[in-house]
């Protein structure tokens, strides 16, 4: 699911304004420019997210670590790491769209 609701919200009012008058046909391209990079971001998440889980070692043998040392493996880290860094795909919110006619750049100077 993880940008799913805002790929629908995202297409949803563009549709609604299109079908109501209120704009250009040609504002639906923007869907795709805008979701692409999004898209080709989670993809590289995921990627990322399914080699750490793959080159975890087993729950007995992590166990065994664990209460030799006292604490949980280093690799929780990289874990940590990847979920925190990468939080609009974990929680599936929070994506930001590059800048573009709708999109307003953070040093656009109209932002407040």
């Amino acid at each position: 699911m993880n940008t799913a609701f805002l790929d629908a919200q995202n297409l949803a009012w563009k549709i609604h304004l299109v079908e109501a008058g209120f704009a250009h046909r040609n504002l639906l391209a923007t869907y795709e420019t805008e979701r692409k990079h999004v898209a080709e971001a989670l993809l590289d998440f995921d990627n990322k997210y399914a080699k750490l889980f793959s080159q975890r070692p087993d729950a007995a043998t992590e166990a065994q670590a664990a209460s030799r040392n006292g604490q949980a493996d280093a690799g929780d880290n990289d874990f940590i790491r990847a979920f925190k860094e990468s939080c609009e795909f974990t929680s599936g919110y929070g994506v930001a769209y590059k800048s573009n006619a709708l999109n307003w750049s953070p040093e656009h100077p109209a932002q407040s």
